[in-house]
């Protein structure tokens, strides 16, 4: 049994009709079904919210932090945002293409989403917002990041790109208790509109100032558009079980033999750079909110598949010596938008798994906090000598992540598989037996 390492949330159908629309130039001046999809979405995450279609995700933070200093939710005079020192590097590039420093946060050992309480209270003091990151669709601890931030005067920004229907300890969806929340609908995400994304708000004014963030008449569905529609098509294709086993998994195996490396994953690596848009971002085409509008009742069922498989492999990898698997608070819903687990020498690991069928990714997350971010606009911010970050938790996860594949599609039979290839890896590795992974082993916290 070969399964690949992900499926798309989109079937072939709905990727065909779309790709002919596109082609044929489809009906492209549609304000009506960008503001029908934005009402529906508003619906689904909470009955008081608002929400505005946006361009990508990274578009939509960089829109949320203007939004925020134009309607005064934050002091203009403080210079950071707190952001996950383990999150990906579009993040703080963003926030300091919006003219802030990152301060950044070490994620916690077991949740691996950061904690409120590692935030020091000078920091707080002058912090003019935090960055709440759901991390692999793992609901972090929003009620207690609001209550804090209220506290200091900090907005909290919720970042929802991994974890569209997940459910906070108190039983809300993520992206409805901050002051604002950005999802993304990348082709690879458990919902997908071929790109874009959405943010969100209960706060009235607030809204105001994000719509005029964004042009009011849908942009043409374009190349770009075109391609995506044509990519996922291909991906459909080769992801299916014979198709994969026949192309794409001996070629994967062929790459590690002659590389070392996982050349798919390098080949949909992208290099992380944020211009500051000039005016107005675009607003996606109509035919991309009409996608929204199909896939939106399909969700919830979805990520309850999701769900249970998580918590499926969760039973089934326990008591692994030297494996460390996902964590999570009492209460929170998990939609394991990535299953991570934690092993030394996770390249080895990998192509083990990969030689018993079952194709795995690094990920593409990243340790930000030794990375470095041009600060647009404030030149008191960016003279000043920056921080210093130890975030070792963040460190050591770079070196151990490797993420299973974990998809709606995927039988009980395939989950069970799965489990027997980590089971037997982890064996032939004999991963318990040195001192480091017994270390790691032994401070594992699962919180379910």
């Amino acid at each position: 049994m070969i399964i690949p390492r992900f499926d798309l949330a989109i079937d072939a159908p709905l990727l065909l009709r779309a790709a002919q629309r596109i082609a044929r130039g489809g009906r492209h001046d549609d304000a009506g079904a960008v503001r029908h999809f934005e009402a529906d979405f508003a619906r689904w995450l909470s009955a008081d919210a608002s929400a505005v279609f946006v361009p990508s995700a990274r578009g939509g933070l960089y829109l949320i932090l203007q939004a925020l200093r134009r309607t005064g939710r934050i002091d203009a005079r403080r210079r950071f945002v707190i952001v996950p020192a383990w999150t990906h590097a579009s993040v703080p590039a963003v926030v300091a293409g919006a003219g802030f420093a990152p301060w950044y946060v070490d994620c916690d050992d077991a949740t691996l989403n950061a904690e409120v309480d590692a935030v020091p209270a000078e920091v707080w003091k002058q912090a003019a917002a935090v960055v709440v990151t759901h991390l692999y669709g793992v609901p972090a601890r929003t009620e207690a990041w609001v209550s804090r931030a209220r506290e200091y005067g900090v907005a909290v920004i919720e970042d929802c790109a991994q974890a569209m229907g997940a459910r906070t300890e108190s039983g809300e969806r993520c992206g409805s208790l901050g002051d604002a929340s950005y999802f993304s609908f990348l082709l690879t995400k458990n919902f997908t509109t071929l790109g874009g994304g959405m943010v969100a708000t209960r706060d009235a004014d607030l809204h105001a100032a994000l719509r005029e963030g964004v042009s009011d008449r849908p942009a043409p569905p374009g190349r770009g558009l075109l391609i995506q529609a044509v990519k996922g098509l291909a991906f459909r294709a080769a992801t299916r079980p014979l198709v994969f086993g026949a192309t794409v998994y001996p070629a994967l195996r062929a790459g590690w033999a002659l590389t070392g490396r996982d050349l798919l994953h390098e080949a949909f690596d992208e290099k992380i750079t944020f211009t500051p848009p000039r005016g107005a971002l675009a607003c996606p085409a109509a035919v991309q909110a009409d996608l929204g509008r199909a896939l939106l009742p399909r969700l919830d069922a979805a990520n309850a598949r999701r769900t249970a498989i998580g918590k499926r492999l969760h039973t089934l990898l326990g008591g692994i010596p030297g494996l460390r698997l996902p964590s999570w608070h009492p209460g929170a819903e998990p939609i394991f938008m990535s299953f991570v687990i934690r092993v030394p020498r996770r390249y080895e690991f990998m192509r083990a798994l990969l030689g018993r069928g079952v194709d795995t990714s690094p990920g593409y997350l990243s340790a930000c906090h030794s990375m470095t971010f041009p600060i647009v606009g404030d030149t008191t911010v960016a003279d000043d000598a920056p921080p210093v970050f130890a975030c070792p938790n963040a460190d050591a996860l770079g070196r151990e992540q490797v993420h299973l594949p974990i998809y709606p599609r995927l039988s009980d039979r395939e989950v069970e598989a799965i489990a027997q290839a980590v089971h037997a890896s982890a064996e032939a590795m004999r991963l318990g037996t040195d001192r480091e992974s017994s270390l790691q082993s032994s401070n594992t916290l699962v919180k379910r």
